[in-house]
């Protein structure tokens, strides 16, 4: 078990992650390579590639959130890995 396997269980997200083969990225990069960011408990998992935007989630809150750095602020977006990847790829999620 590595140290984000209870977060992964909650988003429901596959251990291997969710490479994009459109953008040829990591929308949700692999469990054992996410890590935390510079606010207290939030867990970067993936991203879209763009602004240093980044897919976050916390072992106290449910789901899966966008964090801007620059602004600091999360932003609920989906609640499940596969809420997140349907959403982006259709367009309903947008940083």
């Amino acid at each position: 078990m590595t140290l984000h396997d209870n977060i992964a269980m909650k988003v429901q997200a596959p251990r291997d992650g969710v490479y994009s083969q459109e953008e040829h990225y990591w929308t949700v990069r692999p469990v054992d390579e996410w890590e935390m960011i510079d606010c207290p408990g939030w867990v970067s998992i993936g991203g879209p590639g763009v602004d240093r935007i980044q897919f976050c989630c916390h072992p106290e809150k449910d789901g899966i959130y966008t964090y801007h750095p620059i602004e600091r602020q999360f932003e609920p977006v989906a609640t499940t890995v596969a809420d997140l990847v349907d959403g982006w790829q259709s367009g309903r999620i947008k940083v």
